[in-house]
């Protein structure tokens, strides 16, 4: 086995236009070290292309996170039944599911508002909201804002607050959320969340992220972020997508870099 380094500019070059069969010899698993969606990269180099599609299937470069999340998801029966019992109190209705983390860097409970006008841009007067949330708060002020049209998951709760430390949660409510999100009609999610990008990467949708306040998206974007705004896909690009990633792919024409541009250039 290898382990090596994303972020490195050198592997970058490798996953879009190289034969790591070249690079590694003989190497049956490479570890790849890094928190940046790098899929995609691998999905535009030519050498893997046809193994992709066959695994995959075709049109596997316009969107690679949700074929591959969907082969690795495998839910447990226990797990199953849960999110089916979820999922049943959306029948007949028009659900947007509304993800909102405000712990570490992602929003501010302060700009709570500011979240209820975000869910009005994929909302409907008849509409119903799941809601996921790390905070109670959030919960409570949803629920005065929209009443009993204000679903969720009834299982133990989730508390990220500093002193529960980041990870001691249930497990499986967060893996409930997460699926029972993407069975919604629509979604409006914290930007920058991975919690929200395996829902939408599920869902296959185009939601409505939350850029408000000094968080995730508005440290990573410009000044001319929006509070909200609705997604060019469904794809987890990395950050600064263009300058750190198809800039160093040397075998992609010019035309090849706008096109994933406009893939994944407005994705957090």
């Amino acid at each position: 086995q290898t382990v090596v380094t994303y972020e490195k500019e050198s592997f970058v070059e490798t996953l879009c236009c190289g034969d790591m069969g070249a690079v590694f010899g003989d190497t049956q698993f490479i570890f790849i070290r890094g928190n940046k969606n790098f899929a995609q990269l691998l999905s535009l180099n030519h050498y893997y292309k046809e193994a992709l599609e066959t695994l995959f299937g075709r049109g596997v470069q316009r969107n690679m996170f949700t074929p591959l999340l969907n082969y690795l998801l495998r839910l447990l029966p226990e797990v199953q039944a849960e999110v089916d019992r979820v999922v049943a109190t959306f029948q007949d209705k028009y659900v947007v599911g509304v993800q909102m983390r405000t712990t570490e860097k992602y929003s501010d409970l302060e700009l709570l508002p500011v979240f209820t006008q975000c869910v009005d841009l994929a909302s409907r007067p008849e509409a119903y909201f799941y809601v996921s949330t790390d905070s109670l708060g959030a919960r409570k002020m949803l629920e005065r804002e929209y009443g009993d049209r204000v679903l969720f998951y009834d299982g133990e709760e989730i508390n990220m607050a500093k002193n529960h430390g980041r990870y001691r949660t249930n497990v499986r409510h967060g893996i409930v959320d997460i699926v029972a999100l993407s069975r919604a009609n629509d979604m409006v999610v914290s930007c920058g969340s991975s919690f929200s990008r395996l829902a939408v990467a599920l869902q296959e949708s185009k939601p409505v992220y939350v850029a408000a306040g000094g968080n995730y998206c508005r440290k990573h974007g410009d000044a001319t972020t929006p509070a909200c705004f609705r997604g060019l896909s469904n794809e987890p690009c990395a950050f600064n997508w263009f300058e750190n990633n198809l800039l160093k792919c040397t075998c992609l024409t010019q035309e090849d870099r706008i096109r994933e541009s406009a893939i994944c250039g407005a994705n957090m």
